[in-house]
């Protein structure tokens, strides 16, 4: 996937992403979810996930 598609797919997702609320089961998946609420403006909702990540953590990041 292309640079452009792959931050397009981000910005799409991003309003869904906001929506879903922090939880520990979704760790693996909160790097994915953190950049594509980031990607659309959504700083607020991002910051939420802090208590579910590692402070410095880049597990998974895209």
């Amino acid at each position: 996937m292309t640079g452009s598609a792959l931050y397009a797919r981000q910005v799409l997702t991003a309003a869904a992403a906001a929506r879903m609320a922090p939880s520990a089961d979704m760790a693996d998946s909160a790097s994915s979810l953190i950049a594509s609420m980031l990607a659309a403006g959504y700083d607020a909702n991002a910051l939420r996930w802090s208590s579910v990540v590692e402070a410095g953590s880049r597990h998974g990041a895209c």
